[in-house]
């Protein structure tokens, strides 16, 4: 099974043309639904609640849609419920075939457990296990495969600079800088 815990193993998604696939995953909570859509945006793809036939799925519909050339899957670590994970083999299994990119989000912890915590009413008991799980998913996806790190601090301090490098990873042109970029780490953090 590709899955670490219990659910439905990705399904293995078809070959396009050129086979080129950005994967963005992390944590739940890191801004990974944020920096899909912008790659999405960037690529030229659009997003549409069930996907259809477009290039693009967001949270998860892991089952994915090719098209245009480019796959771009998004899937938090957990996703779907507390403990259901997809791995690198996971990921490879389903994608095979495919130039894999990683995209791999990050966030102070504190603020990824608070976040959780006033989103899902099972984190608090399964923060731990979800950090220490996607660490794991994350490391091993270093080890073996071609990534760019996507820590959501740096993008607030360094903006287009932080997206030109993204960019050049991924080899997207023209860039795609957008104008909502707000800094949601505030609403976590009490002045002392």
């Amino acid at each position: 099974m590709d899955l670490i815990a219990a659910g439905t193993p990705l399904a293995r998604i078809p070959m396009n043309k050129l086979g080129r696939a950005y994967i963005v995953t992390g944590p739940a909570s890191t801004g990974s639904v944020f920096i899909s859509k912008v790659i999405a945006q960037a690529c030229g793809l659009t997003h549409k609640a069930k996907c259809g036939n477009l290039g693009y799925t967001l949270g998860l519909k892991p089952y994915g849609c090719a098209g245009k050339n480019t796959l771009l899957l998004h899937i938090s670590q957990p996703y779907r419920s507390k403990y259901l994970y997809c791995d690198l083999k996971g990921f490879r299994s389903a994608l095979e075939g495919y130039d894999l990119k990683f995209v791999l989000t990050t966030r102070d912890r504190t603020i990824i457990d608070e976040s959780k915590v006033a989103r899902f009413p099972w984190a608090q008991e399964a923060n731990k296990h979800n950090y220490e799980k996607s660490k794991e998913i994350l490391r091993d996806i270093i080890r073996n495969e071609k990534y760019f790190i996507w820590s959501y601090e740096t993008m607030i301090y360094l903006d287009s600079v932080y997206f030109d490098l993204l960019y050049e990873f991924l080899e997207i042109s023209p860039p795609l800088y957008p104008d909502n970029i707000k800094d949601g780490n505030k609403k976590y953090i009490t002045e002392i």
